[in-house]
């Protein structure tokens, strides 16, 4: 016992920490947003659960607790040195939760299933983009799905934002692809109306799939967390 709070002591008198921070909880429901300019970060309107996982850099689906981490949304104004590394910056989001919500977390192992995207047999059917292209990176139309200078897990996020209603999984990027592309996707309703499948529009058109499959993950597990931070 006294090992331990010997440890906790150490913990706090080295943990890193922001300048000054404001977490306050926001109730206005608008919408999120997120920015970090010259050491100073600005979110509004971003749950609980999505706090956690930024400050542990692990997806949403990874964060087990009490079903109320994604209705609690917070504000949050940071400031720190300009040159803080992003693994910093990340330690000190998690000092400030354990400090503002009392957070307590434990890492497990679990089991999840997710949808694997993959290269299909025949291969990838769009092209690497070309260096002298005159194209801001991103997508210029949605309906088709129209993207260029995109990396394969921008491609994805892309493929996931058009047809989000679609995945009742996670989806995690898996096709070993380094390079930048550009790719077209047609999600149009076919001649009778019927709505195009995801699943079958990316291995058609793409040369990907979308697999379900397994994946091993250390999920995070919130073991106390207040619902409002203490100051509040």
């Amino acid at each position: 016992m006294a090992a331990s709070l010997l440890a906790a002591a150490a913990w706090a008198q080295t943990a890193p920490a922001f300048d000054a921070a404001t977490l306050k909880l926001n109730t206005a429901n608008d919408q999120p947003l997120g920015d970090y300019k010259n050491g100073r970060l600005i979110v509004y309107n971003m749950s609980l659960r999505s706090f956690i996982g930024g400050a542990y850099h692990v997806p949403n689906e990874y964060i087990f607790g009490p079903n109320w981490l994604d209705s609690v949304r917070l504000d949050l104004s940071a400031k720190t040195d300009a040159g803080t590394s992003e693994d910093d910056w990340r330690l000190m989001m998690r000092t400030l939760l354990e400090e503002k919500l009392q957070l307590k977390v434990h890492f497990e192992k679990k089991v999840l299933a997710v949808y694997a995207l993959k290269i299909a047999k025949n291969g990838p059917k769009f092209s690497e983009s070309k260096p002298d292209q005159d194209r801001t990176p991103g997508c210029a139309k949605y309906h088709p799905l129209e993207c260029y200078d995109m990396t394969a897990p921008a491609l994805l996020n892309a493929l996931y934002n058009a047809a989000s209603s679609q995945f009742d999984l996670p989806v995690r990027e898996m096709t070993g692809l380094k390079g930048r592309y550009d790719f077209r996707l047609s999600l149009e309703p076919d001649a009778s109306g019927q709505r195009v499948s995801i699943f079958d529009a990316v291995e058609e058109q793409l040369g990907l799939k979308l697999e379900r499959m397994k994946q091993s993950i250390d999920a995070i597990i919130v073991d106390h967390v207040e619902r409002a931070p203490a100051d509040n």
